[in-house]
């Protein structure tokens, strides 16, 4: 949005411009301020500045700020369209109010593509950018806790998990991955699955199927903001699966450095826990190493791991005492 235009000495590159007053507001609500040096109808420069539109953020490094306008673009504007590679300059020129130059613009778009945000993908004799899957953009992260509570039923297990979650990647982080024990699932409706973060809510739309496998089901999770370079998010879920002779089995969907499993129960069952580590070997830990109090039951038995690989394995075997 703009203002009345002013005569002024552009920040930029020194030279007389009319000068106006913008603000934008992002998706997250989020408002920028930029002053605005219009040269002619179609070159301007804009300087970042604070809401008295009187202190200016300097932009120290060029190439970083425009990969961050790729990077915001792609995380948060694109969704799933596909983009020619002049209509989407286009596209970001039309959003950001800003002019890129063809060179800086490929550097930008080439990093994107190498760090897994987006994908280039030929069609007949078209090359289009289209955003990387959820899973495919999840480069990196780290399960710095988890804690996963078994509330065991005598035909159903009521399943609540706690992540805190860590983006060790450089791309932003949107979407984290989960297994949940139980196979060949066509909606997730089955599960009554549920979940939130820091932030709130998170919605039906924002857990997916990815991969329906025999024994697991690999979803993807949005969260309800973008996960920079460190930051960390708190992740909670619910649901609930059917009691079988199977055992119930945890898939490290990525590395984690600290796991506590909770099991809590009207009846007293025989339980064994057991890791398949990433190699094959098998270890084996009997029982569960500590009782522990719960008001949701009389029997409640807790184990905690530490530095357990991504693609590991933990299973829970459920038997009569």
């Amino acid at each position: 949005m703009k203002s009345n235009r002013l005569a002024s000495r552009c920040k930029i590159c020194g030279k007389e411009a009319s000068v106006s007053k913008w603000w934008t507001k992002a998706k997250s609500g989020k408002v920028y301020y930029y002053l605005k040096y219009q040269h002619s109808p179609h070159t301007f420069h804009l300087v970042p500045t604070d809401s008295t539109y009187s202190h200016f953020i300097e932009r120290t490094d060029k190439a970083k700020n425009l990969y961050s306008l790729v990077e915001d673009f792609i995380t948060r504007k694109m969704r799933q369209r596909r983009f020619r590679y002049t209509a989407l300059i286009r596209e970001m020129e039309r959003i950001y109010k800003i002019k890129f130059s063809n060179e800086e613009f490929n550097r930008a778009l080439k990093k994107a593509t190498i760090g897994g945000l987006i994908e280039k993908v030929a069609y007949g004799r078209r090359a289009l950018y289209t955003k990387a899957s959820p899973i495919s953009s999840v480069k990196e992260i780290i399960f710095d806790r988890v804690a996963i509570n078994y509330n065991l039923g005598v035909t159903e297990v009521i399943v609540t998990v706690f992540l805190e979650v860590t983006n060790n990647a450089s791309t932003p982080l949107e979407n984290v991955p989960f297994y949940v024990p139980k196979g060949m699932v066509s909606s997730l409706n089955d599960l009554r699955l549920s979940g939130h973060d820091e932030l709130g809510i998170l919605s039906k739309a924002s857990m997916k199927i990815v991969l329906p496998m025999s024994m697991q089901t690999l979803i993807s999770i949005s969260l309800n903001r973008t996960l920079s370079k460190s930051e960390q998010e708190y992740l909670t879920l619910s649901y609930e699966i059917p009691r079988s002779d199977e055992d119930i089995r945890f898939i490290a969907p990525a590395r984690i450095n600290s796991m506590r499993i909770t099991t809590v129960s009207v009846q007293k069952f025989s339980l064994t826990i057991g890791r398949i580590l990433v190699d094959g070997a098998r270890e084996t830990i009997l029982p569960f190493r500590r009782k522990c109090f719960s008001k949701f039951g009389i029997n409640c038995l807790e184990i905690e791991l530490d530095r357990i690989s991504k693609g590991e394995s933990i299973s829970i075997k459920v038997g009569a005492t």
